[in-house]
């Protein structure tokens, strides 16, 4: 992704799938207090109306960031089917900590078929 982007105008944004079905949706990011990196994506799938929905965590660098020249949104790629992220690990704001140690997040990038970042 290049230039800048403020926090609240990736929060809420839509995630599609490589043809293009909203998969999800960003509901927050998660940062990496040392190096001030984007660390993870915590996407919403699944539910109804926000009923039932799951949250998991996407690395940040799972996602093909593209704006499209006609729309003022930034569509959010993800290579995934919805029913993937379904069976992806769930996020928990409440155990945040332990997605710090590689051994809990790298089962996370490999998921999503994505190269371990520290």
């Amino acid at each position: 992704m290049t230039g800048l982007r403020m926090a609240s105008e990736i929060t809420g944004s839509s995630v599609k799938n490589l043809h293009s079905e909203k998969i999800g949706h960003i509901e927050d990011l998660v940062l990496d207090a040392g190096t001030g990196r984007i660390r993870f994506a915590v996407v919403g799938v699944g539910g109804f109306l926000g009923i039932g929905e799951a949250q998991v965590a996407v690395p940040w660098s799972a996602f093909d960031v593209n704006r499209d020249r006609d729309a003022e949104s930034v569509p959010y790629l993800l290579d995934s089917t919805r029913e993937q992220l379904e069976k992806a690990p769930r996020f928990d704001r409440n155990k945040l900590d332990e997605l710090q140690p590689r051994e809990a997040s790298e089962p996370i990038f490999l998921h999503y078929r994505v190269v371990y970042i520290e």
